[in-house]
């Protein structure tokens, strides 16, 4: 998940209350070809991502429980640095991830794949 990471910039916006984060971190997922590593990286995906998201300043994490996403989870939930938020619907983290960033804090909410 952590083979692609490149930044976007949506342009220099002074409006506060536009709920477009003016930079976020696109991650694409790619097939494994290592097992629980992917291409290119001996570290698990998990790890990879979570450090993605820490060096992206990421201060808070909203998530839906998921055992595929345990390790990924835990990870953010074992930093004190980082704020965890457990949700019922991805929705509701669409709300704490605005609030977040009018406070001037970076968040990131984990949606669960459905194929």
């Amino acid at each position: 998940m952590a083979k692609i990471v490149r930044e976007l910039d949506f342009g220099d916006s002074s409006d506060r209350t536009e709920l477009v984060m003016r930079r976020c971190a696109v991650v694409t997922a790619q097939p494994s070809v290592k097992g629980d590593a992917y291409a290119g990286s001996s570290q698990p995906w998990p790890e990879q991502i979570y450090q993605v998201l820490k060096a992206a300043k990421v201060r808070q994490m909203s998530y839906v429980p998921d055992a595929g996403h345990t390790k990924l989870i835990n990870l953010f939930i074992a930093d004190p640095g980082i704020t965890t938020n457990v949700l019922t619907t991805e929705e509701e983290g669409i709300a704490i991830a605005a609030g977040a960033w009018l406070g001037g804090q970076r968040s990131v909410v984990k949606f669960t794949p459905s194929l």
